[in-house]
């Protein structure tokens, strides 16, 4: 459930650029006439969005499905312990990638003091600007138990379709291999939030 965007943001490049979706657009799924109708600008993707979610929403949803529902968009440890007081079976610490709100706090910097209140409690994932491997050790690091990827798999997609997506995800693999050696990490559960300071020492020596 994704609690982090009520509404959109606003850009406005897209407005000075009089941004809209093209006209014949068309997804898989949602191939109907409908659907190109309600597309014709960004604003209009969020127009059935609820845009007063709360926790009564929540069990609501969780009533009506034999999926695990977890929350995406918390950044207050305050939430993420109701959250656990709820048995949210996990939650996801994301800002919705930074684009909607500026100024906002950065997803990395409200993962420690969530990982404080809750580990252990609930599965802490981490979303959010996530580009190199280096970034998926340092949410690792911080008490994430997961991390998502966004932004690069669509590129992967758009460049070379599931080969693509494969290749982003390999070379992400590869990055975070090599970051664990550096730092004398030998497996997942032994990276520690002290490994975040020998990563900035090992990138200032020169």
């Amino acid at each position: 459930m994704t609690a982090d965007l009520p509404v959109l943001g606003l850009r406005e490049r897209d407005i000075r650029n009089h941004f809209v979706l093209p006209s014949d657009l068309k997804r898989a799924n949602t191939p109907s006439e409908r659907f190109m109708a309600a597309t014709r600008n960004l604003q209009s993707l969020v127009s059935g969005v609820k845009n007063d979610l709360n926790w009564d929403d929540y069990e609501w949803t969780r009533k009506n499905t034999r999926l695990p529902v977890l929350i995406k968009g918390v950044l207050s440890p305050d939430d993420a312990e109701e959250a656990v007081r709820r048995t949210v079976p996990g939650i996801i610490v994301s800002n919705h990638g930074g684009r909607q709100l500026d100024t906002g706090i950065g997803a990395i910097a409200a993962l420690p003091p969530i990982v404080e209140r809750v580990a252990g409690k609930t599965k802490i994932l981490f979303d959010g600007g996530v580009r190199r491997g280096i970034d998926v050790f340092k949410a690792l690091a911080s008490g994430a138990d997961a991390v998502g990827v966004g932004r690069p798999i669509l590129y992967g997609l758009t460049v070379g379709g599931t080969v693509g997506v494969a290749a982003v995800l390999e070379h992400l693999r590869t990055e975070l291999v090599n970051v664990m050696r550096l730092t004398g990490a030998g497996q997942i559960q032994g990276i520690r939030p002290e490994f975040i300071t020998r990563v900035a020492n090992e990138t200032n020596l020169f």
